[in-house]
This record gives C-alpha cells, sequence and structure tokens, in this order.
C-alpha cells in the first residue's frame, strides 16, 4: 500500500507528539504504574487499557453472544446456516471499545491499530496458535483490517493470507440479516493460490454484527478447498 504524504505527516506527529489518552483524556506522556503493561506508541493510557472488560460468562459457541438458556448454541445461530465454523469475540461493542473503533476507522487514528493488533494477537496465541490468518477485506486497499493484520503480520510474527477481494461499496450497517446476505453476496472473491494453500484459516474482522459478512467470506473460501473457517473478531455487537 502507498503511504500518502498527510498519513505519513499524522503519523510521525502522533509520535513527536503523544498527546492524550483517547479514552480518559489523561496525559500519554505521565508515567504509568510499574505493574502496568506498556504498549509503546499506544494512544491510550495503560489505565484505560487494564480497564477493558474482556467478554466472559457462558457464551454460544457459535457466536460469542451471551447465552440464556442452557443450550450451547443461542437461538439466533439454532436459526442461521453461518458458513464458518465459531467466531470468537474479544470485547462487547460498547463504552470504550466502540469509541477506540470509532477513533479509528472514521477519525483516522491510526495508532489505535496498535491495541487492537496487540490484543488480538494475545488471544490469537492463546486459541489459534500458528493457524492462517486471512482478512476480511475491506471495500478499498489499505483498509483498517489491513493494517491491523500487519501489524499482527509484523511485530507478532502471524501468519497472514490474502484470500479474499471486495467487488464495490456495499454498506450493510442500516439492514437485517436476510438483506445483509442477499446484499453481500458475490461481492467477495477469491484472489489466492488455486488450490487453497490451507485446510483451516482464521478469518478476522473487528466487529461481528450478524454474521452475514462472516458467513460469505466463509461460504467463497469453502468453495475453494478450506474444510474449516474459525473467525476472530474484536467486538460483539
Amino acid at each position: 500500500m502507498k503511504t500518502t504524504p498527510d498519513r505519513l505527516l499524522s503519523t510521525v506527529l502522533e509520535l513527536l507528539f503523544p498527546g492524550r489518552c483517547l479514552l480518559c483524556g489523561s496525559s500519554l506522556l505521565v508515567a504509568a504504574e510499574p505493574s502496568m503493561a506498556v504498549l509503546p506508541f499506544s494512544p491510550v493510557c495503560p489505565t484505560c487499557l487494564e480497564s477493558l472488560q474482556p467478554l466472559k460468562g457462558r457464551r454460544c459457541r457459535r457466536c460469542s453472544a451471551p447465552l440464556v438458556s442452557a443450550h450451547g448454541v443461542c437461538v439466533r445461530c439454532r436459526q442461521r446456516n453461518y458458513q464458518f465454523t465459531a467466531n470468537t469475540s474479544l470485547f462487547a461493542y460498547r463504552e470504550s471499545v466502540k469509541e477506540l473503533l470509532y477513533q479509528y476507522k472514521f477519525k483516522q487514528r491510526r495508532r489505535v491499530a496498535l491495541v487492537i493488533a496487540e490484543l488480538m494477537a494475545s488471544t490469537y496465541r492463546e486459541k489459534f496458535p500458528g493457524l492462517p490468518v486471512v482478512p476480511v477485506p475491506g471495500r478499498k486497499a489499505g483498509d483498517h483490517i489491513e493494517s491491523i493484520c500487519r501489524i499482527m503480520e509484523r511485530r507478532y510474527a502471524v501468519p497472514v493470507h490474502r484470500l479474499l477481494s471486495r467487488r464495490g461499496d456495499v454498506p450493510q450497517k442500516s439492514l437485517d440479516y436476510a438483506r445483509r446476505c442477499r446484499n453481500i453476496r458475490g461481492s467477495i472473491a477469491y484472489t489466492g493460490p488455486r488450490p487453497a494453500p490451507e485446510k483451516t484459516v482464521l478469518l478476522l474482522d473487528d466487529v461481528f454484527t450478524s454474521g452475514a459478512t462472516a458467513s460469505e467470506c466463509a461460504r467463497v473460501l469453502r468453495a475453494r478447498g478450506i474444510k474449516s473457517v474459525q473467525v476472530l473478531t474484536f467486538a460483539l455487537d
């Protein structure tokens, strides 16, 4: 991906003048407690990083949603024929996590990718070690998921296989599940080697909402010979 002068300047300025935490507004130049994990160049202070609460308790084994019954799969997943095996989400899409993604995707705070990549790489090492990661393709080159994957690849040695591309601009946000499935159908294309290099892959995205996009990506991958598609997302909406 080409780096534009504006993006390069923005990155240099962020590194030279780290400013304040995106979540609480405290100075990022203040020394952290010795017990706190400090992520270099993070736009979020160590206190806010430690306050992020991962999803816990009984979760649906297909989508990671909270379970309210004795079944291992939630009502929603029992009604949907997902093409992926299971989704694992790190956090609920609310409060600080929602703000982080908003700052990253819509305010161009590129250093947020460092935070997301670190947290996702930690879960990757714990639950999916060695599994090839396939980014969910964005609507343009150099999208936010690709940026996260580049950091995971370079800093944490996560194997990334870019097997998919996306055609056109297909907004999904305001649609229900059935309409999302129809809308996304045919917009994802396989662009990797033939036959597919792996039998099991880990699809990576930022937010799991209805599962329509992940399912379409998984359908395309399975049509090329991949047997199982796991999904890892930063947040569950």
